[in-house]
């Protein structure tokens, strides 16, 4: 990776985790990325959710792929921010996400962009989805990112990573 990455936290799953939190963020970087190679016991995908705000603050709209169908759904709103939006994906095969969170520390007026990518072995075929999102809160920049599965576990070796980007 560039220079400008620096690594700030990497954790492997054990097998027993329902959510993944990266705390205590700092503000010093530009943006953020998050990456994710995991698998779950379940057929849910990952959910990201900034600040543990359960709050309505997470506008999104996805472009996605399975097999010969090409969709998009756009202008949802909810209480955490899906990584799929078909999100029954094949539990023990891998997903891989990588989401840009851009300006995540000024908040406010300036609302954190989300740019993600997602892939995995839905239940009937492999899926891509494309997404962009705004945490629309009020909150002054993000400190804190969980993720989680809406059902069973990360499996063991699941590996989930952060990175500051500086200027």
């Amino acid at each position: 990776m560039p220079s400008t990455y620096e690594p700030l936290a990497t954790y492997t799953a054990n097998g027993s985790e329902t959510v993944i939190t990266f705390s205590s963020i700092s503000g010093s970087y530009i943006d953020l990325k998050f990456i994710a190679s995991y698998n779950t016991s379940s057929n849910s995908a990952g959910r990201l959710r900034f600040n543990n705000d359960t709050g309505s603050n997470y506008l999104y709209s996805y472009i996605y792929a399975m097999g010969d169908n090409n969709w998009n759904n756009t202008a949802n709103i909810g209480s955490l921010l899906p990584t799929a939006y078909n999100s029954s994906m094949t539990p023990d095969y891998p997903a891989f996400l990588e989401a840009d969170i851009l300006s995540y520390a000024t908040g406010g007026l300036n609302n954190p962009q989300i740019l993600m990518k997602m892939s995995f072995k839905g239940t009937s075929q492999n899926e891509i989805d494309i997404a962009n999102a705004t945490w629309q809160s009020s909150a002054t920049g993000i400190n804190t990112i969980s993720f989680s599965v809406g059902s069973g576990t990360f499996t063991a070796g699941g590996l989930f990573s952060l990175y500051g980007i500086g200027a």
